[in-house]
């Protein structure tokens, strides 16, 4: 039984850069020519770093240069490829086999060297041989349940380096009080659209809650955007 499968069908429509943006599917997107496609790419990573969470480049850019980074849940690889340019060494890892084909096609047009991973069924991550510096979630992970994200992250958690850091944009719980706290089948169609299956709040604890028995030392851990999303950025300090 594949507990993504609702998710990979949600998950190829992609935001266009930053939330005011409209939303494209993977698959269309593939259609374009290169000039085409390059030419959208470039305004999405325009806008997506020019918008509400275009502060993380210049924020993690010295840091991530020369690290192994994976991320988690990398849509069509705004983020990512912006730091593979400034010298990461970065690994794409989606539930969505087009947006990682987009990817690898605008990573080639640019002249990058990246990795990819398709996250299966069995969320395993064992198929990758590196240990990484760093993961990043920037808003992906709390759109599975609990249970299926901890599974999920407990793997990557083997791939992440003692000393490592995990980031993590998340949409917090004020954003979800605000909303009458739905259910999260509810919520999530109110933050992304009908077809989307689950959102759910977290917080710092929860996020340790779901790593545990990891021990993890806070960095930073802010709101912002009238509390619509939270940056959470831990060290790994132990397994246990």
């Amino acid at each position: 039984m594949d507990v993504l499968a609702a998710h990979r069908e949600k998950w190829r429509e992609v935001p266009g850069g930053d939330d005011t943006d409209g939303r494209r599917y993977s698959s269309d997107l593939l259609k374009l020519p290169d000039a085409e496609l390059l030419s959208f790419w470039d305004g999405m990573a325009a806008n997506r770093a020019s918008g509400v969470i275009g502060w993380i480049g210049p924020l993690y850019r010295d840091f991530v240069k020369g690290r192994r980074v994976l991320e988690l849940g990398s849509g069509l690889g705004l983020d990512g490829l912006r730091f593979a340019s400034q010298g990461a060494q970065w690994t794409f890892a989606d539930i969505a086999s087009d947006n990682l084909a987009m990817i690898e096609r605008i990573a080639a047009l640019k002249g990058l060297k990246v990795t990819t991973h398709l996250i299966g069924p069995d969320l395993s991550f064992d198929k990758l041989d590196s240990q990484f510096d760093a993961v990043l979630a920037c808003g992906s992970v709390h759109h599975v349940p609990f249970d299926v994200a901890r599974q999920e992250c407990l793997n990557v958690l083997k791939k992440l380096k003692l000393g490592g850091r995990w980031l993590e944009l998340v949409y917090p719980k004020e954003r979800w009080e605000k909303a009458g706290s739905p259910s999260f089948e509810q919520w999530a169609k109110m933050t992304d659209g009908d077809r989307t299956p689950w959102a759910e709040w977290y917080d710092a604890d929860k996020v340790r809650a779901r790593l545990a028995p990891a021990r993890l030392r806070t960095i930073l851990d802010f709101g912002f955007a009238s509390d619509n999303y939270r940056w959470l950025d831990f060290e790994y300090v132990a397994a246990a």
